[in-house]
């Protein structure tokens, strides 16, 4: 997978405020020193997609200071209940510093779960601690992340995306 630094399409990821707070507080686990992280669940669009809610780990889930498991299972059960237009969309994650870029493994899981769950399976978020604050994880920092092919489809590429407010 290639991992651009500046999009070359303008990529969005759409979330509502009462979902971002689900978001906020979930990745609040990370206070254990650990990474945390989960599924994003909703609708996809052309250039982007809408986040309508979010799969948090399991109890069970491999925590590690730098890494951590997602188990697919939870998300397409949770999903199995609406209707068809409801997808896997993308997954979240915590790191513990302040380095918002998508490691090498971050890559290649994104690439799996775009493989597997499909083309609506696209959006990743990274949330960061705000080591500048006592409070480092009440208001983490969100980076949003978007996996696409290329326009030869010949190979994946991941680029920086826009986290937009629904209203």
């Amino acid at each position: 997978m290639v991992l651009r630094d500046l999009p070359q399409l303008p990529n969005q990821i759409v979330i509502a405020p009462h979902t971002r707070q689900r978001l906020v507080a979930e990745a609040g686990r990370s206070r254990d020193t650990r990474e945390c992280g989960g599924w994003l669940v909703g609708h996809a669009f052309e250039r982007g997609v809408q986040v309508i809610d979010l799969v948090g780990q399991g109890l069970r889930t491999k925590r590690e200071r730098s890494s951590m498991e997602l188990v697919g299972r939870l998300a397409e059960e949770f999903v199995s209940q609406f209707d068809e237009s409801i997808h896997i969309i993308g997954c979240w994650h915590t790191h513990l510093t302040e380095d918002h870029r998508p490691s090498d493994l971050d890559l290649e899981a994104w690439r799996y779960y775009f493989e597997v769950f499909g083309e609506p399976c696209r959006a990743a978020l990274i949330l960061t601690p705000d080591l500048g604050s006592g409070w480092v994880w009440a208001v983490p920092r969100l980076h949003a992340w978007m996996v696409r092919r290329s326009r030869r489809e010949t190979e994946l590429i991941c680029e920086p995306a826009t986290v937009v407010e629904a209203v």
